[in-house]
């Protein structure tokens, strides 16, 4: 018996029905592809206007990259924010007043069952540097143990770090808590006088922080920085080192921070040429506050100071705080029912209002850097935070005379939007920008004018040194701001000092492997140029396993050139000694 067979009127039938059917579920697919999540889509910056916002800087040699916060290759790698949750582990029954006085909480006394003096007997202790020796940058010592009363006491008034521990009536230790408080400092009489036009200094940084991550990650800070603060954003910041070392000695000296001409790290630090050491020769009092202790700035795999390298500085505080019980038994990022960045915040706001009142000059520099240096979309978190924080400045009256600089050290090295050319492009910029009061941008309107230029110009942690060095000269010596040529052996120039249209990664004093002056473009895998790039840095890394003559290398298998996953043609706008094309691929290899 024959089948049938379908006549080609028929199959073309039924091709069509099946087309039919399945359109609907092709425009979908198709839709979701190109559509933004909602979290995304929501975003008050997710419209941002690239050509408006961000119009070419025409003639500058440097072509600086132009990217949208929200490019559609890096929808996938954002999730929505969430809190930190900090667990309540203890209220906080203790707290320090303005007068300085260490007291109690009598609600939270009253909330947790506690009767001072009856089933609840506390403590207090200093917490100190452990001496001034090399190591003792790393270590803290509890000192002055006294009874605190019901009624409370006064602290030292030149001591910073102190620490209460509670007990029950069976002796067990029931409440522990830190507590940091701005102490005084003593000058000669006359510091502040000596100054023409004294003006403080806030630089508040973040860790691990583009630009383009900084619009989407917090938006309402960005928002209040730019339109109520009305501060300008640096397009062109470049980084100039790969992690936060080497970019924030730059910005501290002005100078390289390998071959630059700086003592011996291994000696410690303490005859660096930091800038807050001018501040303080001039007659500044000064703050250096960081916390994630350990990997602080000066002390991870280094030798920090053997004596406090300024007049307020906050690593006993975070030692003390990496040490405590109490820590063990909070949330993550949290100590006690605190987010930990809070506890630093809250030191700022007290050091700012505690100088705004007693019109002394400061230099400040607080860098928080656990908070975004692992995962890079955490920081969202303190959006709202960073917001009031700023607003508290602002509305408080405490930046009419202050230059405030909200700065970060690079972009995320970790997260997996590196993957994406973004991402790859975004790890080179920080984000950097500064707020200058209106009693001196409305006598020096070169500033502004400077500031605005350059604002889409390529500029460098090198060029904040020597705006620092600028402004300690206007307030020091009286000389308007943008006429300070930085100091010899040192890089960069001033921000409020138009940066030349000719200015390059190369006279810049930017390595060429972070040099964002270029394009790329996407080239096959299969390129030849790709393939000699790819079988280039297998062959490199093979003679780095055969030389590195240590336990961890011996053994090691020879790789070869398993895969080509992504490969881009990069034309730089240098002249480096090369042709201008270099090419630059991300690749697999295999045993």
């Amino acid at each position: 018996m024959f089948r049938r067979i379908p006549s080609r009127r028929a199959v073309l039938k039924g091709i069509l029905v099946v087309d039919l059917l399945l359109l609907p579920f092709l425009f979908l697919l198709l839709s979701r592809w190109n559509t933004p999540p909602t979290f995304i889509a929501e975003h008050p910056y997710f419209l941002y206007d690239l050509d408006l916002k961000e119009p070419r800087s025409s003639g500058q040699k440097c072509v600086l990259p132009k990217l949208h916060p929200f490019d559609p290759s890096i929808w996938n790698y954002f999730s929505p924010p969430k809190d930190i949750v900090c667990k309540t582990r203890q209220l906080d029954l203790t707290f320090v007043s303005k007068e300085g006085i260490l007291t109690f909480n009598g609600t939270q006394l009253e909330l947790s069952g506690y009767e001072v003096g009856r089933n609840l007997h506390c403590h207090w202790y200093t917490v100190l540097r452990a001496g001034d020796n090399q190591d003792d940058d790393d270590k803290v010592v509890y000192r002055s143990e006294a009874v605190l009363p019901s009624n409370g006491t006064f602290l030292p008034h030149d001591q910073e770090v102190f620490q209460v521990k509670c007990h029950n009536f069976a002796g067990i230790t029931v409440y522990e808590r830190l507590h940091a408080r701005v102490r005084n400092v003593t000058r000669p009489d006359g510091a502040k006088d000596s100054l023409k036009n004294p003006v403080n200094v806030l630089i508040f940084g973040l860790d691990s922080l583009s630009r383009l991550a900084f619009i989407r990650l917090l938006p309402r800070t960005y928002k209040y920085l730019t339109e109520d603060l009305q501060m300008t954003v640096f397009r062109g910041m470049n980084k100039v080192g790969d992690n936060t070392y080497p970019n924030l000695i730059a910005l501290l000296t002005g100078r390289k921070a390998y071959g630059g001409g700086l003592p011996d790290y291994n000696l410690g630090y303490d005859e660096w040429p930091l800038v807050w050491k001018n501040y303080s020769e001039a007659g500044y009092d000064t703050m250096w506050a960081e916390d994630f202790p350990q990997y602080g700035l000066f002390n991870y795999l280094a030798k920090g100071f053997r004596r406090p390298p300024t007049d307020h500085y906050l690593r006993p505080f975070w030692l003390a705080l990496e040490e405590s019980s109490l820590l063990k038994f909070s949330s993550h990022m949290c100590y006690g029912p605190h987010p930990k960045h809070i506890l630093q915040m809250e030191y700022v706001r007290e050091f700012v209002a505690k100088y705004n009142s007693s019109r002394r000059p400061y230099f400040a520099f607080s860098f928080l850097a656990e908070l975004s240096h692992e995962y890079l979309s955490r920081v969202a978190s303190a959006d709202d935070q960073f917001e009031e924080f700023f607003r508290f400045l602002h509305q408080g009256g405490y930046l009419q005379n202050t230059i405030l600089i909200v700065m970060s050290d690079h972009g995320h090295r970790f997260d997996a939007i590196r993957a994406t050319a973004v991402g790859h492009i975004e790890e080179r910029m920080p984000f950097f920008a500064i707020h200058v009061p209106q009693n001196i941008s409305s006598t020096q309107s070169e500033v502004t004018t400077a500031l605005n230029l350059n604002s889409a110009r390529l500029v460098t942690p090198f060029d904040t040194h020597a705006t620092l060095i600028d402004i300690l000269n206007f307030s020091a010596e009286g000389h308007p701001l943008g006429k300070t040529l930085p100091p010899p052996g040192t890089l960069g120039q001033s921000l409020f000092r138009e940066v030349p249209l000719e200015r390059t990664c190369e006279n810049a004093s930017i390595p060429i492997n972070y040099c964002t002056c270029e394009t790329e473009s996407p080239i096959p895998d299969s390129d030849t140029r790709a393939v000699l790039a790819a079988t280039a840095i297998i062959k490199h890394i093979n003679e780095l396993l055969k030389d590195g003559g240590t336990t961890i290398t011996e053994g090691c298998a020879s790789l070869s050139l398993k895969v080509i996953r992504t490969a881009h043609l990069v034309k730089t706008t240098e002249d480096f000694g090369d042709t201008g094309l270099k090419s630059q691929g991300c690749c697999g290899g295999r045993p």
